[in-house]
C-alpha cells in the first residue's frame, strides 16, 4: 500500500467514524476501487485505535468520571451501604447495559460482512436508509427533553441493539443511535454525547477482537511509516468530526449529510449494474 493510499484511508476513517455518513460502508467503496483485499488487518486496525483514541480525547472527563464513580458504586455495594444512583452511574450502568444487545447482533452481522462489503447495490441501499434517518434527526416529531439518565432500560437497550445493526456496511453507527435515540425523546445533546460514548466499549472490544484475528491468521504486523501516519490522521481527523458534529447538532444542521448519502446510494446502486 502506497503512503498516499494509507493517507486516503486514515482520512475517510477519522471523518466517517464519527459523522452520520458510515464509515464501513465508504471504506468498503475504497477497497472495491483501490482493489484493496485481505492482509491489511493489522493497518486497519491501527485506524480503528487512531479513531478510538480521539474520542477518549474529547470526552476524557466524562470517560474518567464514570470510572470512578462506577469503582465508587461497587465499593458501596461491596460494603453493603444503601446506594442513590450519581448522573456518572447511571451514565455507566446504561452504557454496560446498551453494549450487550450491540455484541450479540454485532457478532452475528459479522459472519456475513465479508459478502456486504463487496455488494455496492446493498451497500448503496442502506445509505439511503442512513439518509433517512438522519433527515429526520432534525425534525421535531417528538418531545425531545427526557435527559438520557431518565431513559429507562427499554430505551438504552434499543439504542444498544441499533449500534449492533450499524455494523452493516453503509448504517451509519452514529448516525443511527443518535436518531433512535432522538426519536425516543432524549434531547439531542444527550442524544449525541451518549452515541460517542457508547461507542467506546463497542470499538474497543471491536479493536480487540482485530487483533485476536492478526494473531490467529498470522497477519503481517508492520508498524511502519503508513501505520504512524495513518493512526495520526485517522486521530486528528477524528477529533475534527465529533467537534463538528456536535456543532451541527446545536444547529440542526443534520440534514445536509442526507443530500450527500442520497445521491452516494444511488450512485452506488447505478455502479453495481455497469
Amino acid at each position: 500500500m502506497t503512503l498516499i493510499k494509507a493517507i486516503i484511508l486514515a482520512i475517510i476513517q477519522g471523518i466517517t467514524e464519527f459523522l452520520p455518513i458510515s464509515s464501513s460502508g465508504h471504506l468498503a467503496i475504497v477497497q472495491i476501487l483501490f482493489n484493496i483485499k485481505e492482509g491489511n488487518v493489522f493497518f486497519s486496525q491501527v485506524l480503528h485505535f487512531g479513531t478510538l483514541l480521539s474520542i477518549l480525547l474529547v470526552y476524557h472527563k466524562q470517560v474518567i468520571n464514570m470510572i470512578v464513580e462506577f469503582f465508587k458504586m461497587l465499593a458501596s455495594l461491596i460494603k453493603r451501604e444503601k446506594i442513590e444512583l450519581n448522573h456518572y452511574q447511571k451514565l455507566a450502568l446504561y452504557i454496560i447495559l446498551a453494549t450487550i444487545p450491540t455484541v450479540f447482533i454485532a457478532l452475528y452481522i459479522e459472519k456475513y460482512l465479508d459478502q456486504l462489503y463487496m455488494s455496492l447495490s446493498l451497500i448503496g441501499v442502506f445509505f439511503i436508509i442512513t439518509a433517512i434517518l438522519i433527515y429526520y434527526i432534525d425534525i421535531n416529531l417528538y418531545s425531545k427533553t427526557r435527559r438520557i439518565t431518565k431513559a429507562g432500560a427499554p430505551r438504552v437497550l434499543a439504542i444498544g441493539a441499533v449500534q449492533g445493526i450499524a455494523a452493516l456496511p453503509g448504517i451509519s453507527r452514529s448516525g443511527s443511535t443518535i436518531f433512535i435515540s432522538h426519536a425516543l425523546g432524549i434531547n439531542k445533546k444527550d442524544a449525541v454525547d451518549f452515541s460517542f460514548l457508547l461507542a467506546i466499549p463497542a470499538m474497543f472490544g471491536g479493536f480487540i477482537l482485530g487483533l485476536k484475528d492478526i494473531y490467529k491468521e498470522g497477519a503481517t504486523v508492520s508498524f511502519d511509516l503508513n501505520a504512524i501516519v495513518g493512526l495520526i490522521v485517522s486521530f486528528i481527523t477524528g477529533v475534527l468530526a465529533i467537534r463538528l458534529i456536535k456543532v451541527l447538532a446545536n444547529n440542526k444542521k443534520f440534514h445536509v449529510f442526507s443530500y450527500y448519502l442520497v445521491v452516494l446510494g444511488i450512485v452506488c446502486i447505478v455502479a453495481n449494474y455497469l
